[in-house]
């Protein structure tokens, strides 16, 4: 889920980008909602975690917490999509614990909107 870095700041954190084609990666092509392939919920989180270890090597992911899934990420027409996941990283109050903040997006246009040529 990891692909390349595209940012990187003290404030905003890490910021990656992948593109996720549904006619290659098969969790997209098996994971559809009336005939529109979405991304998997737990394929999400997998991004989050990959992410914020991207940002601190031989550490582990201790707990996911407080996930919100506002909407399916879908795939129209079957058409691969760019993903960008951010985390940012913070010292969690009075222990050593780190916390990420991440967020999965993505730019398109929307399926009734008309394509620009």
């Amino acid at each position: 889920m990891v692909g390349k870095i595209t940012g990187v700041g003290l404030q905003s954190g890490l910021k990656i980008e992948t593109t996720l084609d549904p006619a290659i990666q098969p969790f997209l092509h098996d994971h559809q909602i009336d005939g529109t392939p979405v991304l998997p919920g737990v394929m999400g989180v997998e991004a989050f975690a990959e992410a914020a270890l991207c940002l601190l090597p031989g550490w582990h992911v201790g707990a996911i917490e407080d996930v919100n899934f506002l909407a399916p990420f879908k795939f129209y027409r079957s058409e691969p999509r760019v993903v960008t996941v951010e985390a940012a990283i913070h010292p969690q109050r009075d222990t050593l614990t780190l916390l990420a903040d991440c967020r999965l997006t993505a730019a398109g246009r929307s399926p009734t909107r008309p394509s620009r040529k």
